[in-house]
């Protein structure tokens, strides 16, 4: 009986062992599902987002097209104050109220501007006339060198009476006349709107310069307001006595070169 006990013992331990997992083996995990959901608010605040940015973008290059003219006005404009800035700053130190140093300065500028203008135009325009009363006196001077250097025997009067002037030919030429000057007077009027515009905003930013410099530093951080300060003041004073170097010396320039044509003889 003993021995009976011991070998149902034994058979307990060989099966017990058989159902064991082995030894290292570890058991089979179950898979992991991972399920991803749009959350539609996010995705149409989303999708909103980039339609506005987009939008905007458009809507800014719009703007900038249309108003590049006005905006490079705008920087000439400024370049016209920077260039009064010493004068202006001149009077100022000497007791006179920035407004009254803007309108010293500006006006002075303007004559000047106004005074080469008529001088340049009436030499520009006689100029012209001169050269169209010459055009037969240079027609027949081309002809007769024609006629020497390849051995012809042009006519100038026959090549001036060559084009047929009748009254359709006339009037054909009459209207394009006219429409070529209607588009030089609207040119002109352009050029003067835009001079007239560079004027008023120069003077205005002359005049109201260290306000409108303050104004837009207050909008920026401490530090920078600094910065931008100094680099303004260091820009201007830089570019006005550039301007003043330049217009001092064409006017010496202008002197000189009248004595020298003036003692050879040269008309000008």
């Amino acid at each position: 009986g003993h021995m009976m006990a011991m070998s149902n013992s034994d058979a307990d331990n060989a099966a017990r062992l058989e159902t064991a997992p082995p030894v290292g083996v570890s058991p089979t995990r179950s898979a992991i599902e991972v399920t991803v959901r749009f959350d539609r608010a996010s995705v149409w605040r989303s999708g909103l987002i980039l339609v506005g940015l987009g939008v905007a973008l458009l809507l800014f290059l719009w703007l900038f097209s249309a108003l590049s003219h006005f905006l490079f006005l705008l920087v000439l404009a400024w370049l016209f104050a920077t260039a009064l800035e010493p004068g202006i700053r001149w009077l100022v130190q000497r007791g006179r109220s920035r407004g009254v140093a803007t309108a010293v300065v500006g006006g002075t500028a303007v004559l000047l501007g106004l005074g080469l203008a008529a001088v340049f135009g009436q030499l520009f325009f006689n100029q012209v006339a001169d050269f169209v009363r010459g055009v037969p006196d240079l027609t027949t001077s081309v002809i007769d060198w024609v006629n020497d250097r390849f051995g012809t025997n042009l006519d100038p009067t026959t090549i001036s009476s060559t084009p047929q002037l009748d009254p359709s030919r006339i009037a054909t030429w009459a209207g394009s006349l006219s429409g070529g000057v209607l588009g030089v007077v609207g040119s002109l009027s352009s050029v003067l709107f835009d001079l007239v515009t560079v004027l008023v905003f120069g003077l205005y930013f002359a005049g109201a310069g260290p306000k409108l410099l303050h104004t837009l530093a207050s909008w920026m951080p401490p530090r920078a307001q600094e910065v931008f300060i100094t680099i303004t003041e260091i820009t201007m004073a830089k570019t006005g006595g550039y301007v003043v170097s330049k217009i001092v010396l064409a006017a010496a320039s202008a002197f000189f070169h009248g004595i020298f044509f003036a003692a050879i003889g040269v008309p000008y």
